[in-house]
C-alpha cells in the first residue's frame, strides 16, 4: 500500500469519527502518547519545538486547518460539554468555545511541540478537531 493510499485510509477513518471543531483552552489539554514516553527528550521533539518557537515569535495562527490538533473524547462528553459563544477568526471562520467539565483534561494525540511552543508565547487557546475516542467508537460499531 502506498503512502498516499494509507494516508487516504487514515483520513477516511478519522472522518467517520469526527464530532466537530472548536476552540479549547490550552490549560485543559493533556498530551497522550503511550507509545513513546521518551519523546519529550528526543532530538526530533526539541527540533520541532525550536522551529515552532521561532515561527510563533513572528505570528501564531491556531485557527489554520493545518495547525489544528486532534482531540479524542467520547460522544457523551462531546454532548455534555458546554459550547460557549462563537469566536470569529481572522480568516472569517466561526468556532465555538468548547468547555469541558470543571477540572477535566482532554487528551490530544498530535501537536505536542505546537502546543508547548504556543504556551511559552502566552497563547491561551487553540482550535481542535474533536473525534470519538477510538475504543468507544469501536465498541459502538460492534453493536
Amino acid at each position: 500500500m502506498s503512502n498516499y493510499t494509507s494516508n487516504r485510509v487514515v483520513l477516511e477513518r478519522l472522518k467517520e469519527r469526527s464530532l466537530g471543531t472548536g476552540i479549547i483552552d490550552l490549560s485543559r489539554l493533556e498530551y497522550f502518547r503511550a507509545s513513546d514516553p521518551h519523546y519529550f527528550s528526543s532530538r526530533l521533539y526539541r527540533s520541532k519545538l525550536k522551529r515552532l518557537k521561532k515561527l510563533f515569535k513572528r505570528q501564531c495562527k491556531p485557527w489554520l486547518s493545518a495547525n489544528r490538533i486532534p482531540v479524542e473524547i467520547t460522544k457523551g462528553e462531546w454532548d455534555s460539554y458546554s459550547k460557549g459563544p462563537l469566536k470569529l477568526m481572522p480568516d472569517g471562520t466561526l468556532y465555538p468555545y468548547i468547555q469541558p467539565h470543571s477540572g477535566r483534561l482532554v487528551r490530544y494525540m498530535h501537536g505536542l511541540a505546537r502546543i508547548e511552543a504556543a504556551r511559552e508565547f502566552g497563547q491561551r487557546w487553540w482550535v481542535a478537531d474533536f473525534y470519538y475516542d477510538r475504543e468507544w467508537f469501536a465498541e459502538e460499531k460492534e453493536e
